[in-house]
């Protein structure tokens, strides 16, 4: 009996180390039932599985986690960096790349591997090192061990059954016409009754006990719940730290596995299945593969399940579990079937929402991705796109930026470009563009100063362009380096494109430090010829700069400036016209002036000058009747002047309008100029021609003085008929009281310029009755050519007063009273036509003059 016990024990003690090691195994492998993934988008986390598979507990668990789409690599995860390379302010990158469609569809077709920490893990198999080492014993010491215990050993069939003491059975062998073909273990208190019931592992060997593989089952349904694969020459009692792979089934189908490193076990590749994958077919089911270091997931791949072919390929952030990895996706990429990477998202910790999207060069392999990229897209936290970068092939440098409008999303972007942005080898900004929101038409291009890095861009623009709705260019601006001031600014052709503007330039505008415009200049389409200069009024802004041309000036064919005119500030109207010498060169060509016009408000003609070539000396003066144009100036001069070449005015003469017959004469104080002349005037003298009113009329001074004056200004008159048109009253204040034709008889024969100024507006509207006429009126409506009637005595008497008529008739008036026309002057005198004298031209002493004209109230009538 004592022989019995020790045998027993030295048996347990050799084969035990087996039984556990395949028990703790199988223990901790967890099962999950594997859901059909087929038609879902992104497979949940599922954290509600929490069944471990348990021998001793009989129950299954089934949890199966999808990966989420990740980007590139970081320099953490296998040295790739591109995932890094987004600039998050730079614009965005157009539809060069792949549809809108495509890629909206890409996004949400990216499946996550599973993420449960409550499923049995492979990885947590432990091994009995120690006992495994003993059962690795030579095979003598089996041979003796069984012929110990042979009275311990129950055959039953084609099994041999080891018991223990207590009649439990340890483990069995299976044969096979002879050969051992299987070494099967029990769940504990297992007797050879109920042992077809209550097997736990069971390892498929050869003759030399080296294991092929195995599978582990569930007490209560003897189903299968792991496979395990060993590595090669695995012997039984030596194959606890063996296990290269193990396999979770769950109703028969695999549905995850891991792969290990011999001896120490560590766990470097976990692989999850296609749904009702058998263990025989599981090569071609692998639906995730996980690649792990010192027990954290690095990398995973997604493979078809038609092909077997990668899909995706995803990237973690360090140190993440299985288990808890679908919210720690760094990357996802997105491979076609050829096996190239096509696009990538980066993903944020935790929420898995994304950061950035990547798309690819054709053919870019993984692991030479980071060099390969195409675009990389900014996403903010509302998972709109803000920014973009294109990247040139194999250097990573940004050739392009991109920005988006708000609330862009990835796969519409195509159409919401913002800003385009092109960089140079140098990474420094050359050019950019604006685009219109959804139909990606440009309205506006920008060029930058050398150097310029993006982010500094906005002070840095060198020239601004604008477009119009069918693309082609219509303005232009450029800015001062580092203040975004305007210096020049430019107006195009119609049809103009961009890259051909140079020629096709029609406006250039020069911009001040103020941000005022200064000059101008009209080009030539083609030839970009100067055809105009534009000079403004000071202070002008841009936008008001149609009403603030100072000065137009127009250059010939050879760039000479030909004629100019000079506009008022505020309006477009002409205040004065300029032609010049020839080879007048702008900016030179003050001194080439030859002829100015001088224009009033209502934009007719009033003066004109002729100067002395290189010199701004007036050699030649002229001033015009009112209304006069450009056109009928010739028919319309009033006043020319007689100037020497030196610029002194001497004399000029009064013409008539359109015979331009002379009707008076001036002549200036020595040294007089141009300009001030009609101060400075020595003597003058108009040729109103002289009517005689006797014998016809011995009392109609007054009406024939108008007559004379009024032909003076180009009526042909007749003194008789300007009598009877003349108004007759009681009231000389109202008309002629008494007859023009008879001597008095009676009556005063008497009229003021009130009752006479009727009949001069007929004819002259302008007239107008001055009585209190100052010396300087009188010399002011002379010099302009407009003759004063004035109310004297004949000879310059002294004037008599006398009471006429009675009653309510009664009128106190002169005696005698002379009416004659005030026709120039000089320092001492007055000339005047008298229509009873009997000179075509008499002149008094202003002393004289003004002893009876004051006396007689000054009174005047002034026919203009």
């Amino acid at each position: 009996m004592f022989r019995r016990i020790i045998v027993s024990m030295i048996c347990i003690l050799l084969i035990l180390p087996s039984v556990e090691g395949a028990v703790l195994a199988s223990e901790v492998i967890e099962s999950s039932d594997q859901q059909d993934y087929q038609n879902t988008e992104t497979p949940p986390v599922n954290n509600d599985e929490q069944n471990s598979v348990s021998i001793d507990k009989g129950e299954e668990s089934d949890s199966t986690e999808h990966l989420g789409n990740e980007e590139d690599s970081s320099q953490e995860n296998n040295g790739t960096t591109e995932g890094n390379q987004s600039d998050s302010q730079e614009a965005l990158p157009d539809k060069e790349m792949d549809s809108g469609a495509n890629l909206e569809e890409s996004e949400s077709s990216v499946e996550e591997p599973a993420d449960d920490n409550n499923l049995a893990d492979p990885e947590k198999i432990e091994i009995d090192e120690e006992t495994s080492s003993e059962n690795s014993k030579d095979t003598n010491n089996d041979m003796n061990l069984e012929a110990l215990v042979s009275e311990d050993v129950v055959e039953k069939g084609d099994t041999k059954f080891f018991l223990n003491e207590q009649g439990e059975i340890i483990n069995a062998e299976v044969y096979s016409e002879g050969q051992l073909i299987k070494i099967q273990e029990y769940y504990p208190n297992t007797k050879v009754e109920n042992a077809e019931n209550n097997i736990k592992d069971v390892f498929f060997v050869n003759n030399k006990r080296i294991i092929q593989y195995a599978q582990q089952h569930d007490q209560s349904s003897q189903q299968i719940t792991a496979y395990y694969e060993y590595f090669p020459n695995t012997t039984y009692g030596q194959h606890g730290n063996n296990i290269h792979y193990g396999y979770v089934v769950v109703n028969g189908f695999v549905v995850r596995s891991v792969e290990r490193v011999k001896n120490s076990q560590e766990i470097i590749k976990r692989y999850e299945y296609y749904p009702q994958t058998r263990y025989e077919d599981q090569n071609k089911q692998v639906k995730y593969e996980y690649e792990l270091s010192n027990g954290y997931i690095t990398e995973a791949s997604k493979i078809s399940q038609v092909t077997q072919k990668v899909t995706s390929k995803y990237q973690y952030y360090p140190q993440t579990t299985y288990g808890s990895h679908g919210t720690k996706i760094l990357y996802v990429f997105d491979v076609d079937s050829a096996g190239y990477v096509t696009k990538a998202t980066k993903r944020e910790k935790g929420t898995g929402s994304i950061m950035s999207w990547y798309q690819y060069y054709p053919n870019t392999a993984y692991g030479q991705h980071g060099d390969n990229i195409l675009y990389v897209f900014d996403v903010d936290n509302s998972g709109n796109l803000t920014n973009a970068s294109k990247r040139e092939k194999g250097t990573k440098k940004i050739t392009s930026r991109y920005q988006y409008y708000p609330g862009t999303k990835y796969g519409q972007h195509g159409n919401n470009i913002l800003y385009v942005f092109d960089l140079n080898n140098s990474g420094n900004l050359t050019n950019a563009s604006k685009r219109e929101k959804g139909t990606k038409k440009i309205t506006s291009r920008y060029q930058y100063y050398p150097g310029t890095k993006f982010g500094q861009h906005g002070n840095n623009i060198l020239y601004i362009f604008d477009l119009n709705s069918s693309g082609n260019l219509i303005s232009a601006s450029k800015r001062e380096k580092g203040t975004k001031k305007f210096i020049t600014r430019y107006e195009y052709y119609p049809n103009t494109r961009y890259g051909k503007h140079a020629k096709d330039i029609k406006y250039l505008y020069e911009i001040n430090n103020g941000g005022y415009v200064t000059r101008a200049t009209q080009r030539e389409k083609g030839t970009q010829k100067i055809q105009s200069w534009y000079q403004y009024y000071s202070n002008t802004p841009f936008n008001k700069r149609g009403n603030n041309i100072e000065y137009i000036f127009k250059l010939n064919a050879q760039s000479y400036v030909t004629n100019a005119t000079k506009r008022a500030k505020n309006s477009r109207r002409t205040i004065a016209s300029y032609t010049y010498y020839d080879k007048a060169i702008y900016g030179k060509h003050g001194s080439k002036i030859k002829f100015i016009f001088y224009f009033d408000h209502a934009g007719y003609l009033t003066n004109s000058v002729t100067r002395k070539e290189g010199t701004a000396t007036i050699i030649r003066a002229y001033e015009y009747y009112p209304y006069t144009t450009m056109a009928n100036r010739a028919k319309n001069l009033k006043y020319s002047f007689n100037i020497n070449n030196n610029g002194i005015l001497s004399r000029a003469n009064l013409r008539e309008q359109s015979s331009q017959t002379v009707k008076g004469q001036y002549n200036f104080i020595s040294g007089t100029k141009y300009v001030n002349h009609w101060l400075r005037i020595k003597d003058m003298l108009l040729d109103v021609p002289r009517i005689r009113q006797n014998p016809v009329m011995p009392w109609g001074c007054a009406v024939v003085s108008l007559t004379q004056s009024l032909n003076f200004k180009g009526h042909k008159l007749d003194k008789v008929s300007m009598a009877n048109q003349m108004t007759y009253s009681k009231d000389p204040y109202k008309g002629y009281v008494g007859s023009p034709f008879r001597s008095q008889q009676g009556d005063p024969n008497l009229i003021y310029p009130e009752g006479l100024i009727g009949l001069a507006k007929k004819y002259q509207p302008g007239s107008e009755v001055i009585n209190g006429i100052s010396e300087a009126q009188i010399k002011s409506e002379l010099q302009k050519g407009n003759s004063v009637l004035v109310w004297v005595v004949w000879k310059f008497k002294p004037v008599q007063w006398k009471w006429y008529y009675s009653g309510s008739n009664r009128l106190y008036a002169p005696t005698e009273y002379h009416v004659i026309s005030l026709t120039g002057y000089n320092n001492n005198e007055y000339f005047y036509t008298d229509p009873a004298g009997g000179l075509v031209s008499s002149k008094v002493s202003k002393s004289t003059f003004n002893k009876v004209f004051n006396s007689f109230g000054r009174r005047a009538l002034v026919v203009r």
